[in-house]
């Protein structure tokens, strides 16, 4: 009953976690799809980096707007990297600690999905200092170096708006290199990962959203999955029924945009 100012305040309340044929692109594409999946599943996690992201996204746009304006000088610029460096040095943290506990995570469940045949590793692809003070100057210096390329081309060169996920299976980076069938069990590895990693952070399990996964794998991957994802809740949307069993298991039709309730044995 009490309205919600803040778009944040909404961040964990009902957490869930989606895959669909689509999320290949966390692998399949370029980096700003793999820091939209990390960004996506910290903010859920943390109010304070959703919060520490939406700033330093409206610091960089007032910083590139300042380079695009031609008005910049030293004094104007330090003002914004400070700022940006301040915030970077906690979503790099963040970020950085992410990666390092899904990496466990997703290598267990990747070997698992592929009955071992297959090995996951990640990588965080951005800033190696261990402290926010260190990573604060080390921005600060980036910023420094690259200021006449940010002057001549109108943005900003640096930052962890270039972050990246390595993604590795049996040595090889997928992300360049792999098959669609691993970027596609990858991926489903990842998100189910971000699942168990929420669920050790909060005690409880998000709400785990499937749609049309189970035409992409083969049976030995699909029976997997399914053994996977019992007891946590599920909503899941395929075309046959006899493809996720159970007794706990409720049924629903959707059909010309009407969700009707249907028996299991109907």
């Amino acid at each position: 009953g009490v309205p919600v100012t803040r778009i944040g305040e909404l961040m964990g309340v009902i957490a869930t976690v989606l895959f669909s044929p689509d999320e290949i692109a966390i692998v399949k594409n370029g980096p700003a799809d793999r820091r939209r999946f990390m960004d996506i599943a910290l903010c859920q996690l943390s109010k304070t980096y959703f919060y520490t992201l939406q700033r330093y996204n409206k610091v960089l746009q007032q910083r590139n707007s300042l380079i695009k304006s031609g008005r910049a000088d030293e004094n104007s610029l330090y003002v914004w990297d400070l700022q940006l460096a301040v915030c970077a040095a906690v979503i790099a943290r963040n970020r950085k600690g992410f990666v390092g506990r899904l990496n466990a995570l997703a290598s267990e469940n990747h070997a698992f999905l592929t009955s071992d045949k297959e090995k996951l590793g990640l990588v965080y692809e951005g800033t190696t200092c261990e402290s926010d003070e260190e990573t604060k100057a080390e921005f600060m210096r980036l910023l420094r170096l690259d200021r006449e390329k940010d002057l001549k081309y109108g943005f900003t060169h640096c930052g962890v708006q270039t972050d990246d996920i390595k993604v590795v299976v049996n040595g090889v980076d997928v992300r360049k290199y792999g098959s669609q069938g691993q970027q596609r069990t990858a991926a489903l590895s990842l998100k189910l990962s971000e699942v168990d990693l929420y669920r050790d952070r909060t005690g409880e399990s998000p709400i785990l959203l499937l749609d049309d996964v189970f035409s992409e794998l083969d049976p030995e991957r699909t029976e997997r999955l399914i053994a996977k994802i019992d007891g946590v809740q599920s909503i899941v949307t395929c075309t046959d029924r006899e493809v996720v069993p159970g007794s706990r298991v409720k049924y629903f039709e959707v059909s010309r945009g009407s969700v009707t309730p249907v028996s299991a044995k109907q």
